[in-house]
């Protein structure tokens, strides 16, 4: 796994929103997902299956209690980080993009995972819990969601998707990423 990819907010010249940029597609993705939820199980295997057929350079982590609980489901490589003995900082210098399946407590357990972090990366989430304030995606629309993050701002692979894009009146392509649901820690 390489190590951390450098992201920043930019303005968006078409709407108010921040637009995610980052200076390559992520490479380490961090699944997390609510404990004891068939639903969120279910979606985290779907998700990690299209991810790896899709985008076959990404690396997957699970922490490793999601990891022991799916086993050998993968026929591709899953990673898990030894919190036991570096604790949650094992996470900290791979770690990209964390995505997401559950509700607002995933988010905010997700989030705690960094907060020793000089940097915490963005979050992506699927909402799958009971409150759902935090997340605006829901799992149907996940791949989707996960190719506009993976997408955002990043030259390399935003300029074969965007060749085809409308664009605005002046002549200049409009920027196609703006959006307000990766939530930037």
């Amino acid at each position: 796994m390489g190590s951390i990819l450098c992201q920043q907010l930019k303005e968006s010249p078409a709407t108010e929103l921040l637009c995610l940029n980052w200076s390559r597609p992520p490479q380490n993705v961090l699944l997390v997902k609510k404990d004891s939820s068939e639903a969120a199980t279910n979606a985290l295997k779907e998700f990690a299956e299209h991810v790896k057929l899709t985008y076959s350079e990404v690396n997957l982590i699970l922490e490793k209690s999601v990891a022991e609980e799916l086993g050998d489901h993968y026929d591709f490589n899953v990673y898990s980080a030894n919190t036991l003995q570096h604790g949650n900082s094992a996470y900290h210098d791979k770690v990209d993009l964390v995505v997401t399946f559950g509700g607002d407590g995933t988010i905010l357990h997700a989030s705690s995972l960094f907060a020793a972090s000089e940097r915490v990366p963005p979050v992506l989430s699927f909402s799958m819990g009971t409150l759902g304030f935090l997340g605006e995606w829901k799992f149907s629309e996940y791949k989707r969601a996960f190719r506009e993050t993976y997408m955002s701002g990043s030259e390399t692979s935003r300029r074969s998707s965007l060749q085809d894009a409308d664009t605005t009146p002046q002549g200049s392509k409009g920027d196609q990423t703006g959006w307000s649901s990766t939530a930037i820690g």
